[in-house]
Order: C-alpha cells, then structure tokens, then sequence
C-alpha cells in the first residue's frame, strides 16, 4: 500500500426525524476530514485568529470570549457546510415529496446554509457524523469497498450513516 494513495472519501448521512427516529427523506454526501474544502475552511479560520489578535489586546475579557465563541461557532459552522458534497431529495414518511423552501433545492454550498440555519438538527447531526467520521465511514479498502456501518453501536442515536457507493 503506498501511504501517497489515500484520498478524502465520502459516506452517505441520512436525516433522521429526532422525534420519530425516522428516515426524513433527504440524505448527504459528507466527506472526510482530509477534504479539501474542509481544510481550506480550516486553514481561513487559523489566519482570522491570527488577524484578530491585534483587536483583541484592545477588548476587554469578556469582549475577547464573546469574540472567540463567535469564530470557533462561524468555523463549526463553515466545516461542516464544506464536508456536504452533494445531497439527495426523496419522500417524506407520509409518501409526499420532501421538499424545503417549497421545492427540492439544487445542491449548493448556500443551499445547505439555509437549510442548516432554517434545521439546527440536521446541522447538528451531520455535525456529530462529521466529527466522529472514521467511527461511521471506515475507509473503504480494495476488499471490501463498500464498508458497513451500524449507527446504533454508537451511543447518540441523532443520524443514521450509510456507507457511500462506489
């Protein structure tokens, strides 16, 4: 195996209902920590904190938490809209077509912000798969492409992970 090789992968996240524990009907591909949008985001967070800290000798210490809460929630937020690589719009449990903002939007990077900003759950849950990524996607091997992964061996039960077609 040449280490060179490895490449960010993906896996299939799909919503559940938190009050049913139901499939809703819209599923995602959430992509590794090594992606490199995710980086990138990473990479645009560490130089805002290094640009800020200038201002911050200025603000007082509360003035300075508040400020560090807001880019460490802005840099969550961004991390996880850049691992969502593409989605998949089905029907509802009660057979209707899902649909937000009145139609089943074009996947798109502002797309997703709306609909994480408008559905803090879904945020929340591709949030937890997304930190916890190696735990519901483990890398795919030449073997055994397609790896299986069991959402209730883990202890919070928020997103049901599949694992992403090859």
């Amino acid at each position: 195996m040449d280490l060179a090789d490895r490449k960010p992968y993906t896996g299939t996240l799909e919503f559940i209902d938190s009050e049913t524990e139901q499939p809703i009907g819209l599923s995602v591909e959430i992509a590794s920590g090594q992606d490199p949008d995710i980086r990138a985001v990473n990479k645009k967070w560490r130089a805002k904190t290094i640009m800020a800290v200038p201002v911050m000798k200025k603000l007082s210490e509360d003035q300075r938490v508040a400020m560090i809460a807001n880019n460490i929630d802005d840099n969550e937020f961004e991390g996880v809209v850049a691992a969502i690589k593409g989605w998949t719009w089905g029907n509802s449990p009660d057979g209707e077509p899902l649909t937000f903002e009145g139609g089943q939007p074009e996947f798109s990077p502002e797309a997703v912000t709306r609909m994480f900003r408008a559905v803090p759950e879904f945020f929340e849950q591709a949030k937890y798969v997304r930190d916890n990524f190696a735990g519901f996607f483990p890398r795919p091997s030449a073997s055994s492409p397609k790896p299986s992964v069991s959402p209730s061996a883990t202890k919070r039960r928020t997103a049901k992970a599949k694992p992403a077609a090859k």
